[in-house]
């Protein structure tokens, strides 16, 4: 079983909750921004659309194990934690979403009774 909060899925900025939430603290766009070229520094088509890179993309190729994805209204990951979600129940993974209302992942951490 796997348990998912706020996931990374995609090297990308296009979803909606990228441009709604780019503002809050918790995790600022420009601060995801930074985290991706650590992560990816020399960005080239053939790496994003990898799926070690964009696990979005690799759903389907393979056993994967139950899980809950749990999301954040005010969080600019929200989106893509929804897609992946979606993605991976239609390859017949058994998926939990979670979406908290009200909050972002850094309230959820502040607050870990919620």
């Amino acid at each position: 079983f796997a348990a998912m909060f706020a996931p990374v899925c995609r090297y990308s900025a296009t979803t909606d909750s990228w441009v709604q939430n780019s503002h809050y603290p918790a995790l600022p766009a420009q601060a995801m921004i930074w985290f991706w070229r650590q992560y990816v520094p020399n960005p080239t088509p053939e790496i994003v659309n990898d799926p070690r890179c964009s696990v979005i993309l690799g759903v389907g190729k393979g056993n994967l194990a139950p899980c809950a994805v749990a999301t954040f209204q005010y969080d600019i990951l929200r989106d893509e934690g929804t897609q992946f979600g979606d993605a991976l129940r239609e390859a017949g993974v058994a998926v939990t979403q979670y979406r908290m209302q009200g909050t972002h992942l850094g309230g959820f951490v502040d607050r870990p009774q919620v």
